[in-house]
C-alpha cells in the first residue's frame, strides 16, 4: 500500500498515515486476497469518487512502476526500439502534440515521470467546507483514465515481452495478481 520507495528514478507517492487518502487504502487492502479483489475494486457507500480514485490510481502507479522496475534492466533500446504488445499493437508517446514511436523503455520513463507528477499534484486531504471535486483539477477525470490507460500498456508489453523474464525471476503470482487487480478495478 502506498509504499515508500523509487523505481529507475521515480518515487512512488506514499500517503501520511493520518490522511484521508491512506484511510481510503487501508480499509480497502486490509483484507487483500486474491479472492477478495472484486470487493476491493468497488467504491464503498459513503465515500467520494474523487478521493477513492485517487488513492486507487496511486497506488496503481506504485505498483505498475514497482514492477516495471524488476524487469526494466531487460528493457533496452536496442531490445525493443518500440513500445508495442506484439506486432500489432504499437503505443506511442505524445510528442510536441503528435504520437511519436519511441523505444520501451523511453515510453515508459515518459509514462512514470507524466504519471508521478499527476498523482503528486492530488490533495491528500480535502477541505470539509468545499465540495470534493472542486478540489481536485479540472481535468482529473481524463487525468485517471489516460494513467490506467498508458498503465494497461506497461502490462501489455510485459506480458507480451517479458513474461518468461518474471517468470525466471519467480515473480509470476504477485505480477499476475497485481494485473488482475488492476484489470478489475478497470
Amino acid at each position: 500500500m502506498a509504499s515508500e520507495g523509487s523505481a529507475m528514478g521515480h518515487k512512488t507517492r506514499t500517503f501520511k498515515k493520518d490522511s484521508r487518502l491512506y484511510s481510503i487504502l487501508q480499509r480497502t487492502f486490509k483484507n487483500y486476497t486474491v479472492e477478495g479483489l472484486e470487493e476491493m475494486v468497488k467504491l464503498p457507500e459513503g465515500y467520494d469518487l474523487h478521493e477513492w480514485l485517487a488513492s486507487h490510481v496511486t497506488e496503481f502507479y506504485n505498483l505498475t512502476l514497482i514492477t516495471f522496475g524488476t524487469v526494466s534492466e531487460y528493457v533496452t533500446d536496442e531490445a525493443f526500439p518500440k513500445m508495442s504488445a506484439g506486432p500489432k499493437y504499437e503505443y506511442r508517446w505524445p510528442i510536441n502534440g503528435k504520437p511519436e514511436t519511441v523505444s520501451a523503455r523511453e515510453y515508459c520513463e515518459n509514462l512514470f515521470a507524466w504519471a508521478e507528477e499527476l498523482v503528486y499534484s492530488w490533495p491528500e486531504e480535502t477541505k470539509p467546507d468545499s465540495p470534493v471535486e472542486e478540489q481536485y483539477p479540472r481535468t482529473f477525470m481524463s487525468d485517471v483514465k489516460n494513467i490506467m490507460k498508458r498503465l494497461f500498456r506497461v502490462y501489455a508489453f510485459m506480458f507480451y515481452h517479458l513474461y518468461d523474464t518474471i517468470r525466471e525471476l519467480e515473480g509470476e503470482v504477485g505480477f499476475n495478481t497485481t494485473f488482475k487487480h488492476f484489470m478489475l478495478f478497470c
